[in-house]
Formats: C-alpha cells, structure tokens, sequence
C-alpha cells in the first residue's frame, strides 16, 4: 500500500519543498525525517534519481549511530541482532594474531539496503513527501527563492536541497559543485558473499590491516543468514593481485581455521569509496548541503552509516535554522563548523601508522585493545 501511495505522490510533485533531500541513502531519509521532525508545518521531501540501486552489501556501524537521534533508536533492536565485541587482528603468519575482547558490543553488522528502506519508513512516518524520479532529472538554476529543477519534466522548487548522492554533472555546476572525491581519499573496496552456513560464529570480528603485508584493510563480516569477505586499499596504489584480492583474504583466514578450505566465493562487486573525503572536499553549495557519500562522509576506517547520518541530523538543523534567517545561503555556511569540529574528528581515525604497531597489536592485549577501540568507536590509541 505505501508504495501505490508513494507512486500518486510522485505523480503529483508539489510546486514547492521547503527543504528537498536527495539520493537513495540512509542520510538523506534521515535529514528528510529530522527536518519535518523540527518544523511540522515545513513542506520537506524526498526525492530518489533516475537509476539509482546502489549494490547491497554488509557494513561495520557503531553502536552509537542508534543514540544520535531519538528518532534512530527504533532501529536499534532490528539492526543490534549482529553486534561484535573486540576483533581478531589477523597476521600473516599464523596463528599469530591480535586478540581485543570487549565485555560490550563495539560494532553492528548491516545490510545497507535494509537499513536504507528502514530510513525511507522513518521519513514516511515523519510525514515527508517521498517521491521518485524515473527518467529525467535537471537543476534549472539557483535564484533567491530556492533551486529550480525539472522532475520527470514537472517544475518544482526547493529553498534548501540537502543531497547524499552526487548528482549529474550538469546539475552539480547549477549549484557550483563538481562532486569529484579528493583522488588521496579514493578507495577501492572489493566484496563478495559466501555460504554464511560455513562462518562460525565469532564474538569478535575477524579483520587483517595489512593483507598480504600490502596495508591493505579486510573484513570478514556476518549478519544473519548473509555472510560476506571485504578488502579495501587506495586507488592509487592497489598492490594486492587485480581479481584476487578476495581471494588472497580468504586464504589468510583459512590459515588461521576461521574458514574451511575450497569455500565457494560469489562474483566479487567493487566500489570506489571517498574515505574521509569530507575532510578535502567541499559540502556547502548554492542552496545545498551534501550529506553522507555526496559529502565524502566515510570514516577513515571505511565507516560510512555512522559518520553519514551524523551528518545528516546536523545538516537538517542548519537548514531549519537557515530558512529562518535574512540571509539563507549565509546561514548554511554554519554547516561547515557543525560537522568539522564533530564528525571531523572521527573522519580521520587513527592518526598512528598502524603497520608499524602491528608487532604491539599482535602480541599485547591492551595495544590491540586500543587499536580496536580507535577503529569501532572512534577512540584516540594514545591515553
């Protein structure tokens, strides 16, 4: 029923939005969600772009991603089923390994695809008009009553966009952004499924930080019936074998007994991610905010929900503040302060070379600890 409903609305695009999120993202439901949330009587939508499916796959969330917002903590029980506590750091020469156990959960495992539609239910309870673009997308041009733009040929306005997925080149340059990732913060993130029913279940979450010793970062990630192998290295400097790079994970944990041998893999997706992107780029616009992936909001350590919908509550209350003020574009630029003195610090995550503490992490407790502290929740290693 709520897709049909979901459907007339897209039929009928209202003339105005008071605020607009964009992109098929968690943040940008959650901006959606807390901008009506603040101001009931704001005409706020949502709007998804022609073609957008991002690829499903599993992904580490803080535990503290459920207490930025009330309106977040109805996920905590669906989301908190798959939660670890600590991590095994894995070496290359087995058995020798990290051993960080934590009497608490440190992380949640996700499907993102369903944390995404549980996003899209909050902003429909919010009362946000949800709508989707089949076809044609185009910003038309930015004037003092908002951004124009073309939806599947109908004309609407927005006074404030709020936007998680980079738009169309021509678009982007109707607001002045080129949405282009700083080429240091690029990297490539590779992942495949595998027979979950052949994953033991682990208290802690199996990770290498320096995969074949090429520093290359590996997860080995489970939720439920859904099991999954990761690896992510810079774009710049991908040493690990093109093609094998998930196979070169699997191996290592089957050195170390935590997969059993000639273990089917499925077809290996890859992903160009802007890992604290957010920290070089730039996330004020014309009459824009950008959110989550838009806006480079992935953790140094590959964290993408947590830093994402942070940013987006925050930038859901510069907006509402904004459209209060004389001066709308003016007060947007307060965004750049809100999430730079919080979510930067734990865009840039550990600031130690951590290959160079592998030798502390592997064989004491209280390094590996530390490490596994600074990587989950975002804690500095040095006390």
């Amino acid at each position: 029923m709520a897709k049909t409903r979901d459907s007339l609305r897209s039929a009928r695009l209202p003339a105005h939005f008071d605020i607009l999120a964009i992109g098929h993202h968690a943040a940008a439901y959650l901006a959606a969600a807390v901008g009506k949330a603040q101001q009931p009587g704001l005409t706020v939508g949502h709007l998804t772009l022609p073609a957008e499916a991002p690829p499903d796959r599993l992904a580490v969330v803080n535990p503290k991603l459920f207490e930025l917002h009330p309106l977040l903590k109805t996920l905590r029980k669906p989301f908190c089923q798959a939660t670890t506590c600590g991590a095994l750091f894995l070496s290359e020469k087995p058995p020798e390994r990290g051993d960080y156990s934590s009497n608490t959960a440190t992380s949640a495992v996700v499907g993102t695809n369903a944390f995404t539609n549980a996003a899209a239910d909050i902003a429909r309870a919010a009362g946000v008009f949800l709508a989707k673009c089949k076809s044609s997308f185009d910003l038309s041009k930015v004037e003092d009553s908002g951004v124009e733009m073309l939806v599947d040929g109908q004309p609407t306005r927005a006074r404030v966009l709020i936007v998680a997925s980079p738009l169309p080149q021509s678009s982007g340059r109707v607001i002045g952004h080129a949405f282009d990732a700083d080429r240091e913060s690029v990297q490539r993130y590779h992942f495949a499924a595998i027979d979950a029913s052949k994953v033991t279940a682990q208290k802690q979450l199996a990770m290498s930080l320096d995969l074949n010793g090429t520093g290359a970062w590996a997860w080995l990630l489970r939720a439920g019936e859904t099991a999954e192998l990761a690896v992510m290295q810079p774009t710049g400097r991908a040493v690990l074998p093109a093609g094998g790079e998930i196979g070169t994970w699997m191996a290592n944990l089957v050195d170390h007994g935590l997969l059993p041998a000639g273990l089917k893999v499925g077809a290996t997706t890859t992903l160009q991610l802007p890992v604290a992107g957010a920290l070089s780029g730039e996330t004020v616009a014309n009459r824009t905010l950008l959110v989550g992936p838009a806006g480079g909001f992935f953790s140094a350590c590959n964290e993408d929900l947590y830093p994402g919908c942070w940013s987006a509550i925050l930038a859901a209350d510069v907006a509402v503040a904004a459209l209060g003020a004389r001066h709308v574009q003016d007060a947007l630029l307060s965004y750049r302060e809100s999430w730079g003195s919080t979510v930067g610090d734990y865009l840039r995550g550990p600031q130690q070379n951590l290959r160079l503490l592998l030798p502390l992490i592997y064989r004491n407790p209280i390094m590996a600890a530390r490490v596994g502290e600074a990587i989950f929740l975002g804690e500095s290693v040095v006390r």
